[in-house]
């Protein structure tokens, strides 16, 4: 293999190591970024039912739901505040990504 080829070799496996991560970054940053504007109807419902009832809220056997309602419900029984809530339910998803992958 000459120099040039394992070179590209080098630079191919750093991108591979590098793409992931720099991915799971900018969904970090964006769900911290737009938490406020992210809370849209349904949403918002769920995280406020989480809150209200500290447990989760599950509909039609959709028990995925749980998923999507475990960091704030962990937040609310912490006592965080509504601003620390409200991020933590946007960053959920991208953690439940994170914990997929």
């Amino acid at each position: 293999m000459d120099a040039s080829a394992a070179q590209h070799d080098r630079f191919t496996r750093l991108m591979e190591r590098l793409l992931p991560l720099a991915t799971l970054a900018y969904l970090i940053v964006f769900a911290w970024r737009f938490a406020d504007e992210r809370l849209y109807a349904d949403s918002g419902y769920y995280l406020a039912r989480v809150i209200n009832e500290g447990g989760f809220r599950i509909e039609h056997g959709r028990w995925v739901l749980a998923f999507s309602q475990l960091l704030p419900l962990a937040g609310a029984k912490l006592g965080l505040g509504m601003k620390a809530l409200i991020l933590v339910h946007s960053l959920n998803n991208v953690v439940w990504l994170a914990a997929a992958c």
